[in-house]
């Protein structure tokens, strides 16, 4: 290796492969998170509720989006999980553990998706 190709490769940090991204950021995490909130709200639907029944319809779409790499809204996922969020507001504040993880980790990737709109 020459002296200009090892100078210019030091400063080089190596990029993480789309897996290890999602790895680090929790991605596989955030899904199954999700899932299981999904299945929390299947169980707590009542058809009266429209208000309820709009948010499933609108979580499932979501869910869909994240698990199949389509661009998810970030967010919406977010703002739904937030403190006084509408995941908190549908389950009436149970199960806040699971909402601290998700909302920790969609705070994650909307940081990440805010500086890469920066950009």
């Amino acid at each position: 290796m020459s002296l200009l190709n090892r100078f210019f490769k030091k400063g080089k940090k190596p990029r993480l492969s789309k897996l290890e991204f999602w790895a680090k950021f929790e991605l596989y995490d955030l899904i199954q998170d999700l899932k299981v909130s999904f299945q929390i709200l299947d169980q707590i639907n009542d058809p009266t509720n429209l208000i309820l029944k709009e948010f499933i319809e609108d979580f499932e779409e979501e869910l869909f989006n994240v698990s199949h790499d389509n661009f998810p809204d970030f967010t919406q996922i977010w703002e739904w999980f937030e403190p006084a969020g509408k995941w908190n507001i549908m389950v009436k504040n149970d199960y806040e553990e699971l909402r601290k993880r998700v909302y920790f980790r969609a705070d994650r990737w909307k940081r990440n998706k805010d500086e890469e709109n920066k950009k």
